[in-house]
C-alpha cells in the first residue's frame, strides 16, 4: 500500500509544497497588518483586479508578473483617486474591481479567446511552478520579514 509520504518523491509536488509554505509565511506576517489597517477587502480586490493584465500577458507572451504589477499599481492609484473624489474607499474598491473583472472577461472571451486558461489566470496553479517562482516567493518572504523586524510596532500601529 502506498504511503501518503510517497508524494514527496514527485518533484512538482515538492515545489508546490515549498510554494505553499512560502506563501503561508508571507501571509502570516502580513495578515495582522492588513486586518488592523482594515485593508482586507482592498488586498483581496487588488489581486483579483490584475485579471485583465494577466489575460493580455498570457495572449501576448509578456511577463505575467510585470503585467500584474502594472495593473495592481494602476488599480491602487484608481482607488486612491476615487477616494479623493469623495467616494468611500470600499465603494471605490468595489466599483473598480467590478470594472477590472468585467474588462478581463471581455478580453478573455472576445478579444483573446483564452478558453481553458481563464481558471489558471484567475486562480493560478501550483503544478507548473518554475524555480523563479519559488525564488520570488522566498524574496517576498524575506522582504516582509525584514520589514516586520525593522518596523516593529510601527508596522502594526493603527493610524
Amino acid at each position: 500500500m502506498p504511503s501518503p509520504l510517497d508524494v514527496a518523491d514527485l518533484p512538482f509536488l515538492r515545489e508546490a509544497l515549498a510554494e505553499v509554505l512560502l506563501l503561508a509565511a508571507a501571509g502570516g506576517l502580513l495578515s495582522a497588518w492588513i486586518v488592523l489597517r482594515r485593508l482586507a477587502f482592498f488586498s483581496h480586490a487588488v489581486g483579483s483586479a490584475t485579471f485583465p493584465g494577466l489575460v493580455v500577458a498570457d495572449a501576448s507572451g509578456f511577463s505575467p508578473l510585470l503585467a500584474g504589477l502594472a495593473v495592481a499599481l494602476g488599480y491602487a492609484g484608481g482607488v486612491e483617486r476615487a477616494g479623493r473624489a469623495g467616494r468611500e474607499p470600499s465603494e471605490a474598491t468595489a466599483l473598480l474591481l467590478v470594472a477590472a473583472l468585467a474588462g478581463g472577461v471581455v478580453l478573455a472571451s472576445d478579444v483573446f479567446q483564452s478558453g481553458a486558461a481563464v481558471d489558471r489566470l484567475l486562480f493560478g496553479t501550483l503544478l507548473g511552478l518554475e524555480p523563479a517562482d519559488l525564488a520570488l516567493s522566498a524574496a517576498t518572504v524575506a522582504l516582509v520579514a525584514v520589514a516586520s523586524l525593522t518596523l516593529g510596532r510601527a508596522w502594526s500601529a493603527i493610524a
